[in-house]
């Protein structure tokens, strides 16, 4: 009588699932890339008295979540930090970025918005403001294809607000990148 019971409990119980149809709407429109190794070179803009030929060769990271509204059109977050030398004083520096995103095809993504942050170096602070131009393209597909091994390449002009001894007034930066996509 104990296993009938049983088994009609358990033929008669629903089984148990998810929503998934909002996780997939995500899987399809959103956008992660972790750029593991990024090389960026920033320079001084004009001639500023205060610190001539300002070159800092740095290295880092970035990361960006991404989400597509409408068509290949989406908003991007951004936040990176890059570290190195500037004529043999340590130079750090972390952005956070709000952007546009155009997915031009599945392989390749365009990207332009505001960034702000903070550089350091051992004798000056200064807050950057600034805005970027981006290109980020898939250079092969990992697996079943969502994950890719990308390349990636930023462009930043920056103000440099409240810079003293050794940072200069404006910069810009160039930066190459290598990194994974999801």
């Amino acid at each position: 009588m104990r296993a009938l019971a049983l088994v009609a409990a358990i033929a008669l119980s629903s089984v148990a699932s998810a929503d998934t149809r909002g996780s997939r709407w995500i899987r399809e429109r959103g956008t992660l890339e972790w750029v593991t190794g990024a090389a960026s070179w920033r320079t001084s803009l004009g001639t500023d008295p205060r610190v001539p030929g300002f070159e800092a060769v740095v290295g880092g990271g970035e990361i960006l979540i991404g989400l597509d509204l409408y068509s290949g059109l989406g908003l991007i977050l951004t936040g990176r930090f890059l570290g190195g030398v500037e004529r043999g004083a340590r130079y750090l520096e972390g952005l956070g970025g709000l952007g546009l995103q155009l997915r031009v095809n599945d392989w390749v993504r365009l990207r332009a918005g505001a960034a702000a942050g903070q550089a350091l170096m051992p004798d000056d602070t200064a807050v950057l403001v600034g805005g970027f131009l981006a290109a980020s393209i898939d250079l092969f597909s990992l697996g079943s294809g969502r994950v890719a091994f990308t390349l990636s390449l930023r462009l930043d002009i920056d103000a440099m607000l409240g810079a003293t001894t050794s940072l200069p007034d404006q910069t810009l930066a160039l930066a190459l990148g290598l990194g994974l996509r999801y």
